[in-house]
Formats: C-alpha cells, structure tokens, sequence
C-alpha cells in the first residue's frame, strides 16, 4: 500500500512526480512518470485518467484525486503546448527571412 505524499509536474522534460510513502516501511521514495506525446490538442483530464488508470503508475496514484492530478497536468501541458507554439513561431519566422533573403538576392542579381 502506498501513500501519496506530493505531487507535482516538471515542464522539461514533461514528467509527473510523486512522492509517496509505503505504509508499510513508512520508507519515502519518489516516482517520476514521464509525459509523453503532448500536442496542442491533449486533453489534461484524458493525460490524468491515462495515468490512474494505467498498471504501471495506477497503483501509487490510488489516493490522489482525479481533479488535483488534472490540475497538476493541465499546467504541465499548457506550459509544453506555449513551447510548441513558440516554436511554431520562430520556424516560420525563419522561413519568411529566407524567403526574403531570396527574392533580395535575386533582385540584386538581375540588377548587375
């Protein structure tokens, strides 16, 4: 049996942590879960049932509810799909400069 101690998220990479207590021993340890194939469509409370349900990690989130772990993910997931829309942004950004870099450099060269 297993005791959620805390819980929380790293943005990068993306992974939930939980420290948890096994009763036990009443040894503490901490279980890091990765988050995996985050787009700008995930879903945090699709991310949160995954995980409680899931036989790997489903057993040390036992006691920790469905809301808090949804809360927790949603943050996590906002902050990596903010990532991928900066992201997003210089790619076509740098796109654009090499467009325009190619049309100049065609002006100059029909000029000469």
């Amino acid at each position: 049996m297993y005791k959620a101690k805390r819980c929380g998220v790293k943005s990068d990479p993306p992974t939930l942590v939980l420290d948890y207590e096994v009763v036990a021993t009443g040894k503490m340890h901490r279980r890091q879960m990765p988050i995996r194939n985050i787009t700008l469509e995930t879903d945090p409370s699709a991310v949160a049932r995954k995980f409680k349900n899931s036989s790997r990690h489903g057993k040390y989130l036992e006691k920790v509810r469905i809301t808090r772990l949804e809360r927790i993910l949603e943050q996590c997931v906002t902050a990596v799909q903010q990532k991928l829309v900066e992201k997003e942004n210089r790619e076509s950004r740098s796109e654009e400069e090499k467009r325009k870099k190619y049309r100049l450099r065609l002006c100059v060269d029909t000029t000469a």
